[in-house]
């Protein structure tokens, strides 16, 4: 009984601190550097909530395309209005636009033959700051990944990466 009341107490003053953050921007558009190939490329996050933001990342890389989508919280880190902690999870497509050849993409062993295709989920954490008096933020974040390719094959990768985004 004592464990349930202080998970309940401990998960009420975590929603509450989301609730009372309000993020200082409503979208943003710019681009992501990730550490696989696949997860670089176009990011874009607009604000559902004042601290919940959907983020979509396109990404292209020899042979195919990614394409994800994520759904995070963002509250104040260290107690400053312009730096903030994020944290969600979604999930993945890639497909291998190539036909009659085999891609080994992200030394993961992922192998897409013939326009194969993968499916997975994806979690993200994540530290972002926002210049105060510019429309600019940067990021650096963890996005770990599963995935299961049309092939059979399975993967799992960490994906650091980094962000620059206008944001407005």
């Amino acid at each position: 009984m004592k464990w349930t009341l202080l998970l309940v107490l401990g998960l009420g003053s975590i929603s509450t601190g989301f609730s009372q953050y309000r993020s200082n921007y409503t979208w943003a558009v710019g681009l992501r550097a990730g550490a696989t190939g696949a997860t670089c490329g176009l990011t874009a996050k607009v604000f559902v909530s004042e601290s919940a933001a959907v983020e979509a990342i396109v990404g292209y890389w020899h042979g195919g395309f990614t394409g994800t989508a994520l759904f995070e919280y963002h509250f104040p880190a260290f107690g400053s209005r312009t730096l903030n902690w994020y944290m969600g999870g979604g999930g993945h497509y890639t497909q291998a636009t190539g036909y009659g050849r085999s891609y080994i993409i992200d030394q993961r062993g992922t192998d897409y033959v013939d326009g194969g295709a993968g499916y997975g989920i994806d979690g993200i954490i994540g530290l972002e700051y926002k210049i105060p008096v510019a429309p600019v933020a940067f990021s650096i974040d963890l996005k770990p990944s599963m995935e299961l390719n049309s092939y059979g094959g399975f993967t799992m990768a960490l994906d650091p990466g980094l962000s620059v985004k206008l944001a407005f």
